[in-house]
C-alpha cells in the first residue's frame, strides 16, 4: 500500500512540475554556410499556474536568436517562438549542437497565507549541420 501511495505522489508531482509542453523540440536542420536557418516551436503551459519564460542559448552569440525571449502565459496558454541560427565564414562544416535554455518562473503561488517559489530550467539540445555552397 505505501508503495502504491508513493508512486501516486510521485506520478502527480511530475504532472504538476513539468508542465512545459514543447512541439517537435528538436532543430535538425541543414544550413549552408555563410546562410541561416530557422524553425517555428509552440511552447504551452499545461498548468493551473500563470509562468514567465525566458529563453536563450547557452553558448550565446549574434549567430544564434529566440525571438520572442521573454514572455508570459496564462495557465492553459501557448506561444509561438522562432529559434534562427545563423552561419558565417569562420563556422566549421560538419555536425553542431547548442542547449536552448528555457527558464520557467511561476508566480504568485499562495497557499496556506505563504508564498512559494518554483523555477524549472528545461535544457533542449539543438542540433544542425553545416554543409558548404554546392
Amino acid at each position: 500500500m505505501k508503495i502504491l501511495l508513493k508512486t501516486i505522489v510521485f506520478l502527480l508531482l511530475n504532472v504538476v512540475t513539468y508542465s512545459l509542453k514543447m512541439s517537435d523540440p528538436t532543430f535538425d536542420k541543414k544550413i549552408i554556410k555563410g546562410e541561416k536557418a530557422s524553425k517555428i516551436y509552440t511552447i504551452e503551459n499545461n498548468s493551473l499556474d500563470k509562468k514567465i519564460y525566458e529563453l536563450k542559448f547557452e553558448n550565446e552569440n549574434n549567430l544564434k536568436k529566440v525571438t520572442p525571449n521573454r514572455f508570459l502565459l496564462n495557465p492553459q496558454g501557448k506561444k509561438d517562438i522562432l529559434v534562427e541560427i545563423g552561419t558565417n565564414s569562420k563556422t566549421e562544416i560538419g555536425s553542431h549542437e547548442d542547449l536552448l535554455i528555457i527558464r520557467e518562473k511561476v508566480i504568485n503561488i499562495e497557499k496556506n497565507n505563504s508564498s512559494t517559489s518554483i523555477n524549472m530550467t528545461y535544457r533542449v539540445k539543438q542540433k544542425y549541420i553545416v554543409d558548404k555552397k554546392e
